[in-house]
């Protein structure tokens, strides 16, 4: 966590007074960052991602947050109409939709949110993450489960498809040297 020491020698100085905000927009959020919270933890600390690479990396995670308040929003409206476990499959919906089109880190988190938003707001009591049945422990470890296994499964799909995807384009410049030739 430690960068460059020059881009930490900001915390050497001493300050006449507590900052209220800081503003890091030096190089890509790492130790500078989390020495100037610890040094200042009230201080509102906003950093921003200097590499475009790194910060589009986000977007999938940030997706998973809208699959699962998407799955949330419709399980509210739904839910004097379904039993919990069909309102469960709203979640399992989203995360096999993480886990084909986003890939395997934010198909896990969205099935971890959809465990956290599922508890809070449907499992009684609701707007609690207490759970008063332990049958639902299960439940909620059966999704994380069909999760990490789905994004497994996405994975290894996705990479299959990219390899015959180059054996194709492999057999095509093979073909067309042949037929030159």
């Amino acid at each position: 966590m430690v960068q460059d020491l020059s881009s930490q020698a900001l915390m050497a100085f001493e300050w006449s007074h507590e900052p209220k905000r800081i503003l890091d927009v030096c190089a890509a959020p790492g130790g500078k960052t989390t020495l100037l919270h610890r040094r200042w933890p009230e201080a509102e600390l906003v950093a921003l991602e200097s590499n475009a690479k790194r910060a589009l990396r986000l977007w999938p995670y940030l997706g998973s947050l809208v699959l699962v308040a998407l799955a949330t929003l419709l399980g509210w409206v739904l839910q004097n109409s379904l039993s919990l476990i069909n309102l469960m499959v709203l979640y399992l919906v989203g995360v096999v939709l993480a886990a084909f089109f986003q890939g395997r880190g934010p198909a896990i988190l969205t099935s971890l949110l959809s465990v956290l938003a599922f508890d809070f707001f449907f499992v009684p009591p609701q707007m609690t993450l207490r759970v008063s049945d332990t049958e639902y422990l299960l439940t909620f470890l059966g999704l994380l489960v069909v999760g990490i296994v789905i994004s497994t499964l996405a994975a290894r799909v996705r990479k299959q498809v990219e390899t015959a995807r180059r054996r194709e384009e492999n057999t095509a410049a093979l073909y067309a040297l042949s037929r030159d030739l």
